[in-house]
C-alpha cells in the first residue's frame, strides 16, 4: 500500500536498489503483515519506520525524533504536538516516515502503532511519549504482555540523555517506564495550561493535550507560545466531532474508537441522555466487562458488525 510505494520510492531517490528477497541485503516489511507471515529467509527483516531511521542516521543534519505510541490518543497528541512545534508529523498518523529522510527539518513527530513497532530493533527518539497501554489487537499480539513490548520498543534505546513522557497514575504503563532508562516526565490533569485549549472536549482529550504541552516544554517552548497555539488547536475529524443537530438532538461522531477503552472515554464525556452506535471488530478483545459500564451511561446501544454477532445478548441485558 502507501508504505511500500513511499519505500520503493525513496529507495529510487538514494540509488538504492530493490531487488528480490534471495539477493536483499535486508527485508523492509508492511506493519501490517504478521511476524508469522513474513518470509522464511536469514535475511534481516525490518520495518519502514526501522528503514527511515538508519538511513536519517547517516545524514548530516537529523531532526530531533518525538516519538509517540500508546493504545488511544496517539494521532490526536501526535497533532497536538505539530500544531505547538510548528513542526511535521509522520508514521501511523497517514504519512510514511521515510518521506522526511533526507530533508532538513528540525523536529518531526512520529506517531507509532505496535504493528510499526514490532520489527524496530535500532529506532530511538530524543522524546519518546507513551499515554495508555489498554486491550486492543489481541487478535494479533495474543496477550497484553506481548502487545507492552512492542511498545516498549520505542523507548527502550534511549540513554540517561533522552526522556520518556508519560501520564502520571497510570497503571498500566508503570511496568514499562520502570523499565526505562531515560528521563521520566510525568503529566496530568492537573496541568494549568489546559485552560485554554477551548476545542478540546472530554478528560481524555484534554490529557491528551497536557501530555503535548510537557513535549513543548521539553524541547524549550516557552507557555506563552503553548497558550496561544492551544487557542487555535483543532480536533482532527471523527474524535467526539459534532455532525448536526436535528431539533434537541446532537450527532456525534467518534468512530476512530476503535477498541473499548477509547468508547468509554467518549461515552463519559457527556452528561446528556447517550444512543450509542456500536459498530466494528472485536479484535480479540473481550467487550463483557466494559460493556457493562457503558450500560450505566447510555439508554441505548445499538449494534452491527462483528461485534454484534458477538454481544448482542449482554447489550440488550443491561441497558
Amino acid at each position: 500500500g502507501i508504505t511500500a510505494k513511499a519505500v520503493k520510492e525513496k529507495c529510487e531517490d538514494l540509488q538504492i536498489h530493490c531487488v528480490d528477497i534471495a539477493a536483499a541485503d535486508i527485508v523492509i516489511s508492511s506493519p501490517g503483515i504478521p511476524i508469522e507471515e513474513l518470509p522464511n529467509t536469514n535475511k534481516e527483516i525490518i520495518s519502514e519506520i526501522e528503514f527511515a531511521y538508519r538511513l536519517m542516521q547517516e545524514q548530516i543534519v537529523r531532526p530531533t525524533l518525538i516519538g509517540v505510541t500508546g493504545t488511544n490518543g496517539k494521532t490526536t497528541v501526535t497533532s497536538m504536538i505539530a500544531h505547538i512545534l510548528s513542526c511535521p508529523y509522520a508514521g501511523n498518523i497517514g504519512i510514511p516516515f521515510i518521506n522526511y529522510v533526507g530533508q532538513k527539518h528540525p523536529i518531526l513527530v512520529v506517531e507509532l502503532s505496535s504493528f510499526q513497532l514490532e520489527l524496530c530493533k535500532e529506532f530511538n527518539p530524543e522524546i519518546a511519549v507513551l499515554l495508555n497501554l489498554t486491550p486492543d489487537h489481541l487478535d494479533r499480539h495474543e496477550t497484553m504482555e506481548n502487545y507492552g513490548e512492542q511498545k516498549f520498543k520505542m523507548f527502550k534505546n534511549q540513554s540517561i540523555r533522552q526522556t520518556i513522557i508519560f501520564p502520571e497514575n497510570e497503571l498500566s504503563i508503570q511496568p514499562w517506564v520502570n523499565k526505562a532508562r531515560s528521563k521520566k516526565r510525568s503529566y496530568s490533569l492537573e496541568e494549568p495550561l489546559l485552560k485554554y485549549w477551548v476545542n478540546v472536549r472530554g478528560k481524555h482529550a484534554l490529557l491528551n493535550a497536557s501530555a503535548a504541552i510537557n513535549v513543548a516544554r521539553e524541547v524549550g517552548v516557552g507557555d506563552d507560545r503553548i497558550m496561544e497555539k492551544a487557542e487555535t488547536f483543532r480536533p482532527l475529524p471523527h474524535r467526539l466531532e459534532w455532525v448536526n443537530t436535528y431539533e434537541t438532538r446532537q450527532f456525534i461522531n467518534d468512530s476512530k474508537a476503535t477498541n473499548p477503552d477509547a468508547t468509554c472515554k467518549a461515552v463519559e464525556a457527556f452528561d446528556g441522555p447517550i444512543h450509542l452506535i456500536l459498530c466494528g471488530q472485536t479484535k480479540g478483545v473481550d467487550w463483557c466487562e466494559y460493556l457493562r459500564h457503558i450500560a450505566k451511561h447510555v439508554i441505548s446501544i445499538t449494534f452491527f458488525g462483528d461485534i454484534a454477532q458477538r454481544y448482542f445478548k449482554i447489550g440488550r441485558a443491561h441497558v
